[in-house]
Formats: C-alpha cells, structure tokens, sequence
C-alpha cells in the first residue's frame, strides 16, 4: 500500500509517540522494583536496652565504717595510755635529785634495817663510800663494822633504787670488799674471799690474792646477784 506524504508523517508521530509511552512505562517499573529490592536489603534497626544495677545503699553499713576508724583511735590512744603509765611508774619523781648525793639522809635511816654485825658490842658505821641517786634503778653504799676488832673486819653494802631502800642478799658475813665498776642499773663488787685463803693455808698478807668478782643488778623487781658471794655462813 502506498501513503501519501502527509499520512507518512501522521503514521511516524504515532509510532513515536507509542516508543516514548514504552520506554516511560519501563522506566517507572526499573525504578518501582529497585526501590523495593533496597528496602527489603536494609534490616530493621532494632533498639538495644540496657539496665544497669546499683546497689541499695546500707544506712546500718555507713555507720559502722564511719564507726570504724574512731574505735581504732580510741584503742590506739587506750595502748598509750597503759605505756604512758609504765612509764610513769618507774619514773623517778619530778623533784629528784639526779645527782649522786653521798651524804643523803636515807643512807644512815637505812641503817636501822640492817642486822648488827657479828662482834659483840659493835654497830654500823657510814663513812661515805657511795653513788647514792635518786634517779638510778641501783645505787649503793659500804657501812663498816665499829670497832674493826681485827684484820677481818665486816662491812656490808646498802642498796637503793630510785633512792629508796632496798632489800638486799644477805651479805652481813661477807668480809672487806671494794667496788669495782657501777652502772644505771647494777653494782660490781669484788669480795676478799677469806674461806678460800684458809683453805690455802695462806696469811693474811696474801689475801688481795684471793677474791671473787660479783654483779648486783636490779632486774625489775628487786636485785640479784651474779656470781659468788663468798664467806656466807
């Protein structure tokens, strides 16, 4: 069949317009399904909760540790208080003399404790030989038998702590001795050892050679001696 012109040209719009109405209509579906597939590709977001637990405070638990450190203070306070007063008691007296003080009065009082010495007729004499101190654990003093009688004349040593009197080992037969180192706390003192120059068959003029060292030492409680006392009934 044949066209005229002017129906060739109405024939081409046609067909044209028909592509452009395709292609729109492609175009549109590409577009609708590819939205759909992004859609179904991305997950739901979800919403993640979390809870966190605080312990209940403890009103009784507060207290006790706040309660805490203020009995420790007062336990630690109470441990040097007891020291405070160990120390206190053996702690010479405030107005203590610290000096050594031979001429004290309390060495000739405590003559009057001592038992009279062995010659009849004879009593104690101080002459003073001492380091008497009212701050020392130990002091000493020599009192001598009056009248010496003989060459084997008794003397005998006082003892005092912290000034006072005290009770000593009993040495009222121990013949002449000499002091020979003192301390804070203790008294050494060499004895002529009579017994043993008789057991040698010495004289009297060899008994420098025969002595016994011994310690006098305050141990807390009283004094004690260290080594031998020699010539004791």
């Amino acid at each position: 069949m044949r066209y005229s012109p002017r129906s060739a040209r109405r024939v081409a719009a046609t067909v044209a317009t028909a592509s452009a109405l395709v292609l729109s209509a492609c175009g549109s579906g590409d577009d609708s399904s590819g939205s759909t597939d992004n859609t179904g590709a991305a997950p739901p977001s979800e919403t993640v909760t979390v809870t966190e637990e605080v312990p209940a405070e403890d009103p009784a638990g507060e207290d006790a540790a706040a309660e805490a450190p203020a009995e420790d203070a007062e336990g630690t306070e109470g441990t040097e208080d007891t020291e405070d007063g160990e120390d206190a008691e053996e702690a010479p007296p405030e107005d203590a003399n610290c000096e050594p003080d031979p001429e004290s009065p309390v060495i000739t009082d405590s003559i009057e404790n001592l038992p009279p010495p062995g010659l009849p007729d004879s009593t104690w004499v101080y002459k003073g030989d001492s380091n008497y101190n009212e701050c020392s654990d130990l002091s000493y003093a020599t009192v001598e038998q009056d009248p010496q009688g003989n060459a084997q004349f008794e003397n005998r040593l006082i003892f005092f702590h912290q000034g006072q009197y005290s009770t000593t080992p009993d040495t009222a037969n121990t013949q002449q001795h000499k002091i020979v180192d003192t301390t804070e706390d203790s008294v050494t003192v060499e004895f002529k050892d009579w017994e043993a120059l008789d057991e040698a068959g010495g004289a009297n003029v060899d008994a420098p050679n025969y002595t016994e060292t011994v310690t006098f030492r305050w141990d807390g409680n009283g004094v004690t001696a260290e080594g031998r006392i020699p010539n004791e009934p």
